[in-house]
């Protein structure tokens, strides 16, 4: 179990500067837009049943979703950041994009981290432009909403992905 909202947790994120300084909810996490300052802590829970497709299917089910292609890479530039040229998230894009077979333009919607930092954000969005270009498919940002889960923001963010893509 993690529950980040605590003091010492929100004290942390403060000196690292990556907590929004707004106090309105509404404009307090705004993932990509020009005067973002940060993101606000939430709290939250998911889980995902990963299964083979025959399993699926011998049981009747319907899968809401299909893993395709997957690929990995680690980002040493900062402890706290991202490097500035987004080549590691871009290489984690090409590479999953290579596994499964696809192009970048065959790619619909992009849940992206977005966690509203200056230097997350601009690396992210420099990633998604050297793999997708100018004409990439749209971008959604579910912390804006939803606040950073840290944790369960990948389980979380899954599930809105996916869901989004089935309604």
């Amino acid at each position: 179990c993690e529950a980040t909202l605590t003091p010492i947790t929100l004290a942390g994120f403060g000196n690292l500067n990556a907590a929004s300084l707004r106090t309105e909810a509404a404009t307090a996490c705004r993932p990509f837009d020009e005067s973002r300052d940060g993101f606000v802590m939430g709290e939250g829970a998911a889980f995902v049943v990963l299964e083979r497709a025959a399993d699926v299917r011998a049981r009747g089910a319907r899968a809401h979703g299909l893993v395709v292609g997957y690929a990995a890479t680690s980002d040493a530039h900062h402890l706290s950041a991202p490097h500035p040229d987004g080549a590691y998230a871009a290489e984690a894009m090409t590479g999953a994009l290579a596994d499964a077979g696809l192009a970048p333009s065959d790619i619909a919607h992009v849940n992206a981290h977005g966690t509203a930092t200056v230097h997350n954000d601009r690396a992210e969005a420099t990633a998604l432009a050297k793999v997708f270009g100018p004409d990439g498919p749209p971008v959604t940002a579910s912390k804006g909403v939803l606040g950073h889960l840290i944790g369960a923001a990948g389980a979380v963010e899954l599930v809105v992905a996916v869901l989004s893509m089935n309604a």
